[in-house]
């Protein structure tokens, strides 16, 4: 399963990659945005249904990769896909609405994601990995709200520590999730405010 599961997240990111530059320029910014909906829809359903399935008072504390392996490992999997998904369509997004961050290399995240969905859940390397991911998007999205919104950027500073305090600082694993939830929910904010812009819906 865990070779199938890094199989599937490789091609989810191969054909969206290729989506990226070979049919990106034919679609509009607002279909793009349109698509990411969409696909963080299907993360938050399939992160509340695999807690369903397994067991919410099982799972709640643990990482999102403990999900691979079991009975439902094939959910797990999918989430990471969903993830790469979501995280190329952002990437895409920002680039049609002409917001592209050139300064930051966005390869470096898929770079740690691909690690964490390929090295088991107790191994150092996967662990530094989740955990330079996460860092690395905690100052991404305070970058690009610093940008584009001040009041954003004051409410983005103590989320963690905020999601920490909401979960009684009892488990990585809720924590974990919650953070990645709220970047998934960041990802979104950004690209909508984007496509309020002036100019976004013709951008190339």
């Amino acid at each position: 399963m865990s070779r199938f599961g890094s199989q599937l997240v490789s091609f989810a990111l191969y054909t969206e990659y290729v989506r990226f530059y070979a049919i990106g320029r034919t679609v509009t910014p607002v279909v793009v945005w349109v698509k990411m909906k969409l696909a963080s829809a299907l993360f938050f359903a399939l992160l509340v249904y695999v807690h369903r399935v397994a067991g919410l008072a099982i799972t709640w504390e643990r990482p999102l990769s403990s999900f691979r392996s079991g009975e439902y490992g094939w959910l797990g999997y999918a989430l990471f896909c969903v993830i790469a998904v979501i995280g190329l369509l952002y990437l895409w997004s920002i680039r049609r609405f002409g917001a592209s961050n050139d300064d930051i290399d966005s390869r470096g995240f898929f770079i740690m994601l691909a690690l964490v969905v390929a090295t088991p859940s107790n191994w150092v390397l996967h662990e530094a990995a989740a955990a330079v991911m996460l860092g690395a998007l905690y100052l991404y999205f305070a970058t690009v709200f610093y940008r584009v919104s001040l009041p954003l950027f004051t409410a983005h500073l103590p989320v963690p520590c905020v999601l920490a305090i909401a979960t009684g600082f009892h488990s990585y694993g809720s924590w974990q999730k919650l953070v990645i939830t709220y970047y998934v929910i960041a990802a979104i904010v950004h690209a909508h405010m984007l496509k309020r812009q002036p100019g976004a819906a013709t951008a190339a």
